[in-house]
């Protein structure tokens, strides 16, 4: 499988962050969501390079950003490729830039970011942002399951996820929000 290292930026103005739609992509599952942007780093370009880079190129916006700015590095698997994406916050000088490559954008203050339908590799930093919220507020379709985590036994999450889709719409969450509690889970066994 294909891997991609990429940068994202964490683009602040004031309490708000940038958030960005993706446009139209050749992988159905991930046009028309948000993430934070970025792209590829080049060889021999530094992350930070890279981002700074990226950004001008499809946004014509510049960020003040530096290597001690570094916030979560995420490796996510994708159906057709695998993705290890590095995140910074940057400080935007103001809110003005181009929509070259992107369908549209939102400032959202931290509160506000789990409204959007995010890329599944960028929930982990959304996650994070609003200081573990997601993990913590899916914690009760846990318990209501039974489903044996919480003493610790290994059970099989595949005979669980229809319920737990049944229980993600019935509150309101989105799937995305799912598959990341899941994932965490997996981690624990």
């Amino acid at each position: 499988m294909k891997k991609i290292e990429v940068v994202a930026g964490i683009i602040i103005f004031g309490d708000e962050i940038l958030c960005m739609q993706r446009n139209s992509s050749k992988y159905e599952y991930l046009s028309y969501k948000f993430e934070f942007p970025g792209g590829k780093v080049e060889p021999g370009e530094s992350r930070v390079d890279a981002l700074k880079r990226e950004l001008m190129e499809e946004m014509d916006m510049e960020v003040i950003v530096e290597e001690k700015d570094f916030f979560l590095t995420v490796q996510h698997a994708y159906p057709d490729f695998e993705v290890e994406m590095h995140s910074y916050v940057c400080k935007a000088r103001d809110k003005e830039f181009v929509l070259k490559e992107h369908a549209g954008h939102k400032w959202l203050k931290k509160s506000e970011l789990l409204t959007l339908d995010w890329v599944p590799a960028d929930l982990p930093i959304v996650d994070k942002i609003i200081g573990g919220a997601l993990i913590m507020n899916l914690q009760d379709i846990t318990d209501s399951l039974n489903t044996g985590f919480i003493d610790g036994s290994a059970v099989s999450l595949e005979e669980y996820q229809p319920r737990l889709l049944i229980n993600d719409n019935k509150r309101g969450r989105n799937s995305m929000q799912r598959d990341i509690f899941l994932k965490k889970k997996r981690h624990i066994l």
